[in-house]
């Protein structure tokens, strides 16, 4: 009978050392999605709501919605976003509804949606 229960045992772990290892595989192919880069090179946060679709994305960044300015356009941000998001294997128009919120030149805060628009 100890025989049976360390085989079972044996075989437990094993499935369970298979799994760990499946599953790491899915977060180290998550993590180096073209999506989650762009969100460390940008230094973004996406928050999901309760049914796992976007809601925000901050970015930590300075952005100007004016084309020529010597910051980052924000239309421009927005646009690479929803490609990256797009390349990772998402539906771009959950990502389209979603809050985008980033620091604006003079030290404040921004609040607009990622949607693509023209740069001004």
């Amino acid at each position: 009978m100890s025989r049976l229960v360390e085989s079972a045992e044996y075989a437990l772990d094993s499935f369970v050392d298979r799994i760990q290892h499946v599953m790491g595989l899915a977060d180290h192919i998550a993590e180096s999605s073209p999506f989650q880069k762009w969100l460390a090179e940008n230094g973004a946060e996406i928050e999901y709501d309760e049914n796992g679709e976007p809601r925000c994305v901050r970015i930590d960044t300075i952005l100007s919605e004016l084309k020529a300015s010597s910051f980052e356009n924000v239309h421009t941000i927005a646009a690479e976003a929803l490609e990256k998001w797009s390349k990772s294997g998402n539906d771009p128009s959950l990502l389209r509804r979603a809050q985008l919120t980033w620091r604006t030149p003079g030290g404040g805060t921004e609040v607009g949606y990622v949607e693509r628009r023209p740069p001004r």
